[in-house]
């Protein structure tokens, strides 16, 4: 064998490039951990456990993490980032009314975390019981108060103001609770109604927190403000 067939083989197996095939592994280790962390918990999930789910040596695990809590975080990150893929395509689909998009994007995060008991039990349970993918979940709704704030500005054409990420913040928090306290079975309402009211809500507190940060501007400021 010359080195360049070395070479070939060790980037390649059965024609699959070795970047391919180590990628598929990790996704396959992501898709057993998910299945284990949102029945069996964190606590009852091992290397071991996720490699014999997974089908694979674990040696494998280690070319992709250098251990269970990066994989548990690799597990959040990716129905992180499927909710915010889901929320883009909401906005996309919701037209240009406020309202409707608020909804749509209210719908299809709700809709999409209580699809799947494994889903909220890794979010809002799993994640809360272990420092480091908790501390990845505080820094993520962080992000999204952020982003929601800068949305919302944007929207209403109003300047930044404290309140806007006061707001977005108090909604964020606030909407996640609501969500673990229906899942809970605490509140007796419809999966339709509990979206159809926290729309409402959502609105409200949007215009009081534009009409708060308008009444801060300069008159000139607010009278070429207009609202959504």
């Amino acid at each position: 064998m010359t080195s360049i067939d070395s070479d070939l083989l060790q980037r390649s197996w059965r024609g699959v490039p070795i970047e391919v095939r180590r990628a598929e592994r990790r996704e396959q280790l992501i898709d057993a951990a998910y299945d284990l962390v949102g029945t069996e918990g964190w606590h009852g999930t091992t290397v071991r456990g996720v490699c014999q789910e997974a089908h694979l040596n674990a040696r494998y695990f280690y070319e992709s993490f250098d251990g269970i809590e990066s994989l548990f975080i690799a597990v959040f990150d990716r129905l992180i980032l499927e909710i915010t893929y889901g929320a883009i395509n909401a906005i996309a689909n919701a037209g240009e009314d406020p309202e409707a998009r608020i909804k749509a994007v209210l719908e299809a995060t709700v809709r999409y975390v209580t699809a799947d008991p494994k889903r909220a039990r890794i979010l809002f349970v799993e994640a809360v019981g272990n420092e480091r993918v908790g501390q990845r979940r505080l820094d993520t709704m962080h992000a999204t108060a952020e982003i929601m704030e800068r949305f919302a500005w944007r929207e209403t054409g109003v300047a930044n103001d404290r309140i806007g990420l006061i707001a977005s913040h108090l909604l964020v928090g606030g909407l996640t609770q609501l969500v673990v306290t229906w899942l809970d079975g605490r509140l007796k309402v419809s999966l339709d109604d509990l979206i159809e009211d926290a729309a409402s809500l959502l609105m409200a507190v949007g215009f009081t927190t534009v009409n708060v940060a308008r009444s801060r501007q300069p008159a000139d400021v607010t009278q070429s403000s207009s609202l959504a």
